[in-house]
């Protein structure tokens, strides 16, 4: 069986949608080897995260107006592609689906995250919201199947889309076989060292945006009395300050750290 992606948080994300991407097709690629997967990128990158098996290969825009709009030849004019590689399943992996896609008689499944745009709108432009609505109940009208992350999130498409629930399955996500890997007590000493890190905390690992909430973290850790450091790490934005005056106004400034 041929199966083609949508590859591009696989090569140009480094958070939770390019892990997502990357390890749906890692996996994959690894169970069922007889395969052959076809990753669709609009846009050359070096990712030392995503390396080609044997069962696997790229596709890129080749013409001189795909190259010039990478956005588009993944929005629309991959679909020739698609047709030219005899792709059986074409599988969205980020809540969207080329246009035209049902023409090229292909099944498509694609992977619902969240709708966090829509159940808090504040926290995205009214144009990004326009957009990206638009893409999502394309892709979930035309899927042949759609896989949500959560049964929060199906339960989010189906209020927000009006999508049938025979049509969407829950797929929770896995985890890389990096966690599941020994640790030596010395490696993690070493890492403390060049951290400067405590011998025990809470870790949160993500965006620092007020979407993600870690200031809540902050109060809980006041309210349940906890005496244990938090170690925020992620790329910082103008709500790190929001969480260090929540830790200022609970006595808590000196149990946070951030790294980036």
């Amino acid at each position: 069986m041929n199966i083609g992606f949508d590859a591009k948080r696989a090569y140009h994300n480094t958070r939770g949608l390019g892990n997502y991407s990357r390890d749906t097709v890692r996996i994959l690629s690894k169970y069922y080897p007889d395969n052959r997967y076809v990753l669709f990128n609009p846009k050359r990158v070096n990712n030392p995260f995503f390396l080609l098996q044997e069962n696997m290969k790229e596709i890129r825009p080749e013409r001189w107006f795909w190259k010039t709009f990478p956005s588009l030849w993944r929005s629309k004019g991959i679909c020739s592609e698609i047709k030219k590689e005899k792709i059986d399943v074409y599988h969205g992996l980020s809540q969207e689906l080329p246009i035209g896609i049902k023409k090229t008689n292909v099944k498509s499944v694609v992977t619902v995250h969240d709708a966090i745009f829509l159940r808090y709108p504040e926290f995205y432009s009214a144009s990004y919201r326009y957009i990206f609505t638009k893409k999502n109940q394309y892709a979930c009208k035309i899927a042949d199947k759609i896989i949500a992350i959560s049964n929060q999130t199906k339960h989010d498409f189906i209020e927000f889309f009006g999508i049938d629930e025979k049509k969407i399955t829950v797929v929770y996500q896995g985890c890389n076989s990096i966690f599941r890997q020994p640790v030596s007590e010395a490696e993690k000493a070493k890492v403390r060292q060049k951290y400067n890190l405590p011998s025990h905390f809470l870790l949160n690992v993500g965006a620092i945006e007020k979407r993600k909430n870690a200031a809540l973290i902050v109060k809980a850790m006041h309210y349940s009395h906890l005496s244990i450091p938090l170690v925020i790490i992620g790329n910082p934005t103008d709500y790190k300050q929001e969480i260090m005056e929540t830790a200022h106004r609970y006595h808590l400034s000196s149990q946070v750290f951030f790294h980036t």
